[in-house]
């Protein structure tokens, strides 16, 4: 009788054992996914958080490229129209058509890819060149300009923002060549690197 209450208790302790170990490894399981969740639920956060920070930065500068294409330099235009009332005044009836054709032109072309997100390249050059057509009725032979571009370079495919290139061309003009006595020339060369990353380079003498 007190071999089998012993034999009873040993089974119980064995019963009880087994239970209390399960128990355990189920809580080290249970508490190991909660700590995964929390950590996933914790990335996740993270996530979003960067995700509306990209967002908010994207539009932030979708924002500031849209001022920038939206408007061309106020002085600029009245500059050329001060020049057209000038030509008018000189009787210079050619330079009058080709300043007014020209302010239409440029003025068009902004307006048109003030709409766009990307342009390529080749219309980007358009734009610059005719620019600085307007701005060569001003200075006449004091302002030059080349513009060169790589032979591997496909401009007609290469996508940019509208007016990326056309703000530092106008500093050129304006704080490099305005103030020389002596004529001065805008270079804008464009190659394809090593890398086949795109390299722009905008300079004045």
């Amino acid at each position: 009788m007190e071999q089998k209450k012993t034999r009873q208790n040993l089974l119980l302790f064995i019963a009880t054992a087994i239970l209390l170990i399960f128990g355990i490894i189920f809580w080290i399981l249970y508490s190991r996914q909660q700590k995964h969740k929390k950590q996933s639920e914790f990335t996740q956060i993270k996530l979003e958080e960067a995700n509306k920070r990209l967002e908010v930065e994207k539009l932030q500068r979708a924002a500031e490229l849209k001022a920038i294409r939206a408007q061309l330099n106020p002085h600029f235009i009245f500059n050329l129209l001060n020049s057209v009332q000038e030509f008018v005044i000189l009787g210079e009836k050619q330079k009058v058509n080709k300043a007014l054709t020209g302010i239409a032109n440029l003025m068009r072309m902004t307006l048109q890819h003030s709409e766009m997100e990307f342009i390529t390249l080749r219309d980007e050059l358009a734009l610059i060149r005719l620019y600085l057509d307007a701005e060569k009725l001003r200075f006449e032979e004091r302002l030059n300009y080349e513009i060169n571009l790589d032979e591997e370079l496909e401009d007609e495919f290469i996508k940019i923002p509208p007016m990326l290139l056309q703000p530092y061309v106008e500093n050129s003009v304006k704080h490099g060549l305005m103030h020389k006595l002596e004529n001065g020339t805008v270079k804008i060369s464009a190659i394809v690197l090593p890398n086949d990353s795109l390299e722009i380079v905008i300079e004045d003498d």
